[in-house]
């Protein structure tokens, strides 16, 4: 039972409505222009109706809300509906089902069975028997119709209310099916006709199959051998490589030691140079000092060489002084001497000279004081004297010291000199020393690029050779598929000829029994298609030209297998040809060399003879 439905969007409807519809009969009315043909159209479309024209549009976008006047279009129309299924009438275990219909102005639309995306056909398989398309919506004018309408279309009305209406849409589905089955079957009968046709000239693949098996089995042996040999002689090869890397490698190796040696060397040199180089210049300072302190003590030498020419010209000069003062101390000791005798001769004429004696005596006074004077005098110039000899006895040492140092200097610049001769030949030995180091060092560098470069072409090499032989694996890799895709298809053509699909029922059983070796039968030698060796290039050719005559039985006498079929001894079940092996006079010149056997009947067979143009030669077979 109906109970709701709900609409958004769709038409008049801008505003989502909601129309319940309580147990009885529900009416809805209202003037023109108010909606009522719109629900009715809603239910229609809810129900899949696919006819905008029965909708009343132009299009079925028309059923969405195209706007009023303060109101803007709407998106999509919306309108669902809402079933009480108690009872059970819908084919579904919800005791409530709601069906739904939603449409895009993209033109995007979809069906919903309680809210789940469906297709149209589940709604419609959904109201199969309730009447969706008959009596559950009549339209004004509707009952006239019915009652004015064909029996036929009467009687769909009844069968839709009756509920039988579903069952006549499953038959037209089975039908359907049946028919699409039996075509199917008529397309799978001309496939099966179409590989039997194809199986003739599959089989005489067959053979070529074995063939170029058996030529490729030659050739895979040969290309492998070829592959082994190319594979040993590149090992071999690359082995020599590796060895000459390896020792390329090794000399590559020490030549680096020996570089870092040399380079080593040539640090400890150009530290050597540097010490060298800074006692040099320690040297050339220590010689300039010496040098300043040699020309000061020159200087001072010259100067004190002065002095001393002074000191002795003074010293001369005081000891003449000290000469003269002895002269005069002896002239005045000798006075002193005769004045004593003077005064002892005085002495006695004392008292009678008294007033000589006392200007003797003022003069002895006078004379003494003079000698007092005299001697002080006489001891400075000693201690002068003295301390002139002293002066001159420490320049004359200090002059001897600075001649000694003098001397020293000279022997240690001549030493240095010598040490600077020495450091300038190590020098320059050194130098000539580093320079055949540089020399080895670049010749080493030229070599060591050179071996680089071997290697590096012997590293290209080998690359090459590996991929060569990655060629070569994958050559054999695609062999080995081309191999197993030519074993399967030998296993299919095999399974074929084993089978012996293609062939007609008829030759199928002459050939079974002609495997058994029993007389007649052990005259048939085979049919034309598998007797037959050709070329693969005519293949095609001769398959076109033979047709079905490419199943005829070839037999090495006809007679005794005409005589045992007419004799009734066996049945055949279809037509079959046969061809004789003999040359075509034989036995009296009786012409017999192919004939055609068909069986009719269980009593009646027919023997056909055939002209000279349905003749196959086959008198040159082994």
């Amino acid at each position: 039972m109906l109970k709701s439905l709900d609409l958004f969007g769709f038409k008049s409807f801008a505003d989502r409505t909601a129309f319940d519809f309580a147990p009885g009969v529900t009416c809805v009315v209202g003037p023109n222009g108010s909606g009522k043909s719109n629900v009715v159209d809603a239910l229609k479309w809810i129900l899949g109706d696919q006819s905008a024209k029965s909708l009343r549009g132009k299009e079925m976008t028309d059923v969405i809300f195209n706007g009023a006047a303060g109101r803007k279009p709407a998106g999509y129309a919306e309108a669902t509906l809402t079933f009480d299924n108690t009872e059970g009438h819908l084919v579904t275990e919800h005791q409530e089902v709601q069906i739904g219909r939603r449409l895009y102005r993209s033109g995007e639309s979809e069906y919903l069975i309680n809210k789940l995306p469906v297709r149209l056909k589940d709604v419609r398989d959904l109201f199969l028997g309730t009447g969706s398309s008959a009596y559950s919506i009549i339209e004004q004018g509707r009952v006239d119709a019915l009652l004015q309408t064909t029996t036929q279309n009467r009687r769909a009305v009844f069968e839709e209310a009756a509920g039988i209406s579903r069952f006549n849409q499953r038959k037209q589905d089975a039908l359907r099916k049946l028919e699409r089955v039996g075509q199917n079957l008529l397309r799978l009968t001309d496939i099966v006709d179409e590989v039997r046709s194809q199986l003739e000239s599959v089989r005489s693949q067959a053979g070529k199959a074995a063939k170029f098996r058996e030529y490729s089995e030659e050739l895979k042996h040969l290309r492998v051998g070829l592959a082994a040999d190319d594979l040993r002689s590149w090992t071999a090869e690359l082995e020599e490589i590796d060895l000459k890397s390896q020792g390329i490698s090794e000399k590559i190796a020490v030549l680096t030691e020996e570089h870092q040696i040399a380079e080593k060397n040539q640090a400890e040199v150009d530290r050597k140079v540097a010490e060298v180089e800074d006692l040099l210049r320690a040297a050339e300072r220590k010689a300039a000092q010496n040098r300043e302190e040699i020309a000061g003590h020159e200087a001072t030498i010259t100067h004190q060489h002065a002095r001393q020419t002074e000191l002795e010209s003074e010293l001369e000069r005081l000891m003449l002084q000290q000469q003269e003062l002895a002269s005069r101390s002896y002239q005045a000791v000798g006075e002193l001497q005769e004045t004593e005798g003077t005064l002892q001769q005085f002495a006695e004429e004392l008292e009678t000279r008294s007033s000589e004696l006392k200007s003797r005596a003022d003069q002895l006074s006078q004379l003494t004081a003079m000698i007092d004077d005299a001697r002080e005098t006489l001891e400075q110039d000693r201690a002068r004297q003295l301390e002139l000899l002293q002066l001159i006895s420490v320049l004359g040492n200090r002059g001897s010291t600075f001649l000694s140092r003098f001397d020293a200097l000279k022997m240690t610049e001549q030493r240095i000199l010598g040490r600077i001769s020495h450091l300038d030949e190590d020098i320059a030995a050194t130098r000539a020393e580093l320079a055949g180091r540089r020399e080895e060092i670049g010749s080493a560098s030229a070599t060591l690029a050179e071996l680089r470069g071997e290697v590096q072409a012997a590293k290209q090499r080998r690359e090459e050779k590996l991929i060569q032989i990655e060629e070569i694996q994958r050559g054999i890799t695609e062999q080995r598929e081309e191999r197993s895709a030519i074993d399967a298809r030998r296993a299919v053509l095999e399974d074929l000829e084993r089978r012996q699909e293609g062939l007609g029922i008829g030759v199928k059983e002459i050939l079974s029994r002609a495997s058994s070796g029993i007389s007649p039968w052990n005259t048939v030698m085979g049919s034309v298609a598998e007797l037959l060796v050709v070329d693969l290039e005519d293949a095609a050719l001769l398959e076109v030209a033979l047709g079905a005559r490419s199943q005829t039985i070839i037999v090495s006498d006809l007679d005794p297998l005409v005589e045992y079929i007419q004799a009734g001894k066996c049945r055949l079940a279809s037509r079959v040809g046969f061809v004789s092996a003999l040359p075509p006079l034989d036995r009296g010149g009786e012409k017999r060399d192919s004939i055609l056997w068909q069986e009719g009947d269980s009593s009646q067979t027919t023997l056909e003879q055939l002209g000279d143009r349905e003749q196959i030669d086959l008198s040159g077979h082994p």
